[in-house]
């Protein structure tokens, strides 16, 4: 409870600082904190009442309180002219009756009703504590005097010889029913069961431990060093794995049940280790794939922080060896990785994105793309995008140092839009070079601003030649063929394109996409690189003067296109924006597929979820999937590739989840949380010696942790509660004398790459700079810190509210405990119902926490999806298979309708826009797409026969400009079609316009 006492002197002097010239003050309110107990109530379960608590002998020990305030009185001014004269006002306060009565009423209200559970019945007793504590009026006396709630109870439950039955709850995953366990039900606290002393103790927080498991990487069995496996001796040890698979399996299969998803899983087992030892026969049997191979380990070795692979990685990177040499083996297939976050699946995808580089020059590829990794938003890709520069740079020095022809490894980040960032053409970026040079100043690095070789800073140049941004280091003056510009990329192809998945909507509005996908190919007379064949350079020098050079014919014997096609983060290819992003995917299959004789991409996706994964792929792929790493444990609980780690027989935890409800008088719990976090941590380093004392631990070890918990990020689903964050800190965290100052940084969406690549630098390096040794880091952020900010140098967290779905919480999660033990709050809101029910099943949704990760919606055959994309895909064949078919670039209205006045033509496209849309496939809404894909596309093209408008030199322009249809526009993205909504004042607003002056 708490209560009014009177302030000291110097509170209320303070408090009337602001209050000059006054004959009286208000009493500053000082509230006093009173714990009680209530011990030995007798719960009847069959005999119920009512039980009222006597809180007489509390309000008696009020009463007494010689400093409890009796009654609201105003202090004279003189009173305040000294301590001593403050003294005599309370004294007479003191001797004054109680004018009022304490009105606290609480009692125990208890419920019983039977209760049934697996055909039997059971007594189901409810207890509540009731705070009947009536409202105070603002007229009420005694308002202020003292607080009718009651805060943190906690009531205490011997069940004597009653037995506690656990309720059982049941769910369904992967098709299979599924159960699990729980003693109580908490409405507004958490409870805890002492089956030892049958007894339950509520609690008003909740705690949940992560155990830590880890991908199994120093096996004792064979050696998957770096160094090992970059030469033949390696095989051996690849061997030595394929040994332990098969002792693993047949532990595995001693193990009798009928379960079918066991079955299931050791099928998948099966299948793995043999595919595993096929891809090691090949590696021994074609030397160009082994000497990728070992040119692969050798970049790693280079690059590489650790000496040795992730056993899951390795073996991941040997079974796509065959589906990557053989063209369009088992390409029907998507390959689905699924590690925990944190676990390294992003370097188990550059190993195989390294491996095709390699084979690819191995096998006469000059120039082209190997693979293109697709994130599903822009500032998702950032920091894999800087990992994956640096681990080409190192592959380019060993493609040097081994002599491999071919032009030079290339990376581009194909995000391009008409901003300065990243815009579509780079004679900006160049005048902007050129002048910083005419300064003697440089501009700094965009992808990179350090040099992987050297450790130098990396600034931005000019191949004058052909008119490129490149990367060069001021140290080593090694040169970096990273590019951004989108005017670059197709005139370059990069070996590897990280992209975005909205940005490949470009094929419906760039002829000269195909480039990428492998479309015939000249090279300008200028030397400013490849242009589609019979068309012209589009470099710019100025906004408005282009090359416009024709090119030569680029003859080649080889496949130009990617050989892979990364997903990363496919749980947000979801939806609307899913079912659009469907339809692409298969455009850009077909056309590549077109181009390159019926060689089709090798699919890999990695997602936060299994559950519907198989359905999401058929439908974003139309292929079928095989899952990464089997779930299969051995009789002993194990599994092959992860293990729990331990430390003796104790499990080591690896980060601890806290759950707290905010209510009417916590509102502001998450910066009294930051606060008392950092008065902690402020308390333990001016009493090192004592805490370390108390607590068991050395010096030495207390101040080698203590940083490791001085980075603290926050989680917000709204950007607004992000923004709120950098302002309330000062006032109710950093003017506390007893805190630690919190050095705020935002991140959001809206943040370009230079900010949160700054801000990931400012959390990295934070402790480096000895100012900031009685300072926090707080990073307060949106849901971009689950994909696009991959550091570990987090390990306290903050949730204010529960995520939108359990995927993005588990992300979210990640964030911390990567190296150290992480704790994480999370703060519901009482006023969410949603919030509360998670509250209310902490426990048991912790326990089971990947199972509830929700399906992914998904639905490619939609009629309003086919709406949606079917200008933009008529605009792509159009625009790129059919100009690369027919050797010319169709663009003009005047061109497009020459071309399709031939029937010939017109049937051409229509067979092709159909293979694009696999309208032929037997999946449910096939057949719709199939009868109505012909008579769109006529339809477009007779309203372009007819046009006569504005846009005849541009025919996509045409379509949009058609006026009855909004579906003849072309995509910018995958987010859909919308209607245009205007805004404009009600006329009151434009009277009072008017009426001030506006027009």
């Amino acid at each position: 409870m708490f209560y009014r006492i009177f302030p000291t002197f110097e509170q209320q002097l303070e408090g009337i600082k602001e209050q000059k010239d006054k004959k009286s003050y208000s009493m500053e309110r000082i509230w006093k904190r009173k714990d009680f107990s209530i011990y030995n109530l007798l719960v009847d379960p069959l005999n119920l009442n009512n039980i009222e608590l006597d809180l007489s002998d509390l309000i008696n020990e009020i009463k007494e309180d010689l400093n409890v305030v009796k009654v609201e009185r105003k202090i004279p001014s003189h009173f305040m002219d000294s301590k001593e004269k403050f003294e005599e006002f309370l004294e007479e306060q003191r001797k004054s009756p109680f004018e009022f009565k304490y009105v606290w009423n609480m009692h125990i209200k208890s419920k019983v009703r039977t209760f049934s559970q697996d055909d039997k019945d059971y007594l189901l007793l409810e207890l509540f504590l009731v705070n009947n504590t009536r409202d105070l009026s603002k007229n009420d006396k005694i308002l202020n005097l003292y607080d009718r709630t009651v805060f943190n109870p906690i009531i205490k439950i011997n069940l004597n010889k009653n037995e506690l039955v656990p309720f059982k709850y049941q769910y369904t995953y992967d098709n299979q029913l599924k159960e699990y366990f729980g003693e109580l039900r908490c409405l507004n606290c958490q409870g805890e069961f002492d089956k030892e002393n049958n007894s339950i103790k509520t609690t008003n927080y909740v705690t949940f431990d992560q155990e830590k498991i880890s991908p199994k990487s120093d096996v004792d069995y064979a050696d998957i060093s770096f160094k090992t496996l970059s030469s033949e001796r390696g095989f051996l040890e690849l061997d030595k794995i394929y040994i332990k698979m098969n002792e693993f399996y047949e532990n595995a299969s001693n193990f009798s049940s009928d379960d079918e998803i066991y079955i299931s899983e050791l099928n998948e087992f099966k299948e793995m280790k043999e595919r595993f030892n096929e891809n090691i026969h090949l590696l021994r049997n074609n030397s160009n794939a082994a000497k990728a191979f070992y040119l692969m380990n050798e970049t790693f070795s280079n690059n590489s922080k650790y000496p040795t692979w992730r056993l899951f990685q390795i073996v991941f990177i040997v079974l796509q060896i065959r589906d990557i040499v053989e063209t369009n083996y088992q390409r029907e297939i998507c390959e689905l990785l699924h590690v925990m976050t944190g676990g390294g699946k992003s370097e188990a995808y550059f190993g195989v994105v390294i491996f095709t580089a390699f084979w690819d020059r191995l096998n006469g590829k000059e120039f082209g793309i190997s693979a293109l990794t697709k994130f599903p938003l822009r500032m998702l890709s950032i920091q894999q995008l800087q990992r994956i520069a640096n681990i080409f740079i190192h592959a380019e020095e060993v493609r040097i140092a081994n002599n491999i022809g071919g032009d030079s490894f290339s990376i581009a980040y194909y995000v391009g839009s008409q901003d300065n960032e990243f815009p579509s053409h780079n004679f900006k970026i160049i005048n902007k070079i050129l002048t910083k040079k005419e300064k003697n100043e440089k501009v700094k690095g965009k992808i990179i601003e350090k040099c992987p070789l050297c450790g130098g800073d990396v600034f931005l140049d000019i191949d004058e030649s052909q008119k490129l941004v490149i990367h060069k280091c001021d140290s080593c003056n090694k040169i970096f063929r990273l590019y951004y510009s989108d005017d670059e990329i197709y005139r370059t192809l990069p070996t590897f394109i990280v992209s975005t998945v909205d940005k490949l909507a470009a094929i419906s509005y760039n002829r000269r996409f195909k480039n990428l996908l492998g479309g015939k190919l000249d090279l300008c007379r200028r030397g400013h690189g490849f242009i589609p064949h019979n068309d012209k350079c589009d470099v710019k020098f100025a906004s408005k003067l282009s090359c416009k050079e024709t090119g030569s014919e680029c003859n080649v014997d080889f496949d130009i296109g990617p050989t892979l096609i990364i997903q990363d983060e496919m749980h947000l290819i979801r939806e609307g924006f899913g079912t659009i992003d469907s339809h692409f995917e298969s455009l850009i299959e077909t056309m590549k597929s077109e181009f390159s004789n019926g060689v089709n991409f090798k699919n890999i996706v990695m997602t936060a979820t299994v559950t519907g994964a198989k359905t999401q792929i058929k439908h974003l792929y139309h292929k079928e999937t095989r899952i990464f790493p089997p779930a299969l444990e051995s009789s002993d609980g194990n599994n092959f590739f992860f293990e729990t780690l331990k430390e003796g027989n104790n499990t080591i935890n690896q980060r601890q989840i806290i759950g707290l409800k905010q209510n009417a008088y916590s509102t502001m719990l998450l910066l009294v949380i930051l606060r008392y976090v950092s008065e902690f941590i402020k308390k333990v380093e001016e009493n090192l010696i004592k805490f370390a004392e108390d607590n068991d631990f050395s010096v030495g070890e207390l101040s080698k942790v203590i940083p490791y918990y001085k980075n603290l990020l926050t989680y917000h689903n709204r950007k607004q509660d992000v923004h709120k964050m950098s302002y309330n800190i000062l006032d109710l965290v950093n003017s506390y004398p007893s805190t630690y100052n919190l050095v705020p940084n935002n991140l959001t969406g809206d943040d370009n790459l230079d900010h949160i690549r700054e801000t990931i630098n400012n959390v990295t390096h934070f402790q480096d700079k000895e100012e900031n040794n009685d300072k926090l880091s707080l990073v307060s952020a949106t849901s971009i810190v689950s994909h696009g900010v991959d550091i570990d140098a987090w390990n306290i967290m903050a949730f204010e509210g529960m995520p939108r779905n359990t995927s993005e919480y588990i992300q979210a999660l990640s964030r911390v405990g990567r190296k150290h033990f992480g704790i994480v709050f999370v703060l519901y809101d009482y006023m969410k119902i949603r919030d509360v029910s998670f509250y209310q099943n902490f426990t048991e949704y912790h326990e089971i926490l990947d199972d509830k990760v929700e399906t992914v919606p998904l639905a490619r055959w939609t009629k309003l999806g086919f709406k949606q994309t079917f200008t933009s895909l008529f605009c792509a064949s159009v625009l790129n298979y059919m100009s690369d078919l027919l050797e010319k670039p169709i663009y003009t209205v005047e061109e497009f309708n020459r071309v399709f006045a031939d029937d010939e033509n017109r049937r051409l496209l229509i067979n092709f826009i159909k293979r694009a849309y696999i309208s032929n496939s037997d999946m449910l809404g096939a057949d719709y797409f199939d009868e109505t894909i012909e008579g769109e596309a006529i339809e477009r093209i007779e309203y372009l026969a007819n046009y006569s408008g504005s846009f005849m030199n541009y025919f996509p322009n045409a379509l949009k400009d058609c006026s009855h249809n909004k579906y003849y526009k072309t995509q910018f993205g995958m987010r859909g079609i919308q209607d245009s909504i205007a805004f404009c004042p009600v006329n009151k607003d434009l009277k009072f316009r008017k009426n001030i002056g506006g027009k």
